[in-house]
């Protein structure tokens, strides 16, 4: 129990130390990237003029911007940033135009772009052994509320 426990204190103190590191490589003058108010893992710089969009989910990334040359670039000096002194290659690349992003399905298109999340909901029914549905249970259909009461409810439970 105790060996869980100093495992789990670990890995929660390893989480931090990287959350830490990386988001003071992305917010340095050298990225400026400053987190969104609404979520702390969307970042947003202006880099040559133009917006960039990072979302970070522990260790995977996603960028949206309209320049690709732009983003390679970006993952370069994020890599180089990460980058051990005993490491050959940055730890950090770019994989080209995103298809899946945690279970997220995303197709790009030249005028929109579709996010589609089946594939993970169908793997997290699997897992869950709720592959194959239930048949459906009979019931008696309710019989439709009547206007007036639905208006005398409407009437009574607005602002005064």
């Amino acid at each position: 129990m105790n060996y869980e426990f100093e495992y789990q204190s670990s890995a929660y103190m390893l989480s931090k130390l990287w959350e830490k590191h990386i988001t003071a490589i992305l917010r340095s003058p050298k990225f400026g990237f400053k987190s969104t108010t609404h979520d702390k893992s969307i970042y947003s710089a202006i880099s040559e003029g133009t917006r960039i969009l990072l979302l970070r989910q522990v260790d995977d990334f996603a960028v949206a911007c309209p320049n690709e040359d732009l983003v390679k670039r970006l993952y370069d000096q994020i890599g180089k940033s990460l980058q051990l002194p005993s490491e050959d290659t940055p730890p950090f690349k770019y994989l080209g135009l995103i298809k899946d992003f945690n279970g997220l399905d995303v197709a790009q298109y030249s005028d929109a772009i579709k996010l589609s999340c089946e594939k993970y909901i169908d793997r997290v029914l699997t897992t869950h052994g709720w592959s194959k549905p239930s048949p459906p249970v009979p019931t008696k259909p309710s019989a439709p509320l009547p206007v007036d009461a639905v208006t005398s409810f409407l009437r009574s439970s607005g602002p005064s």
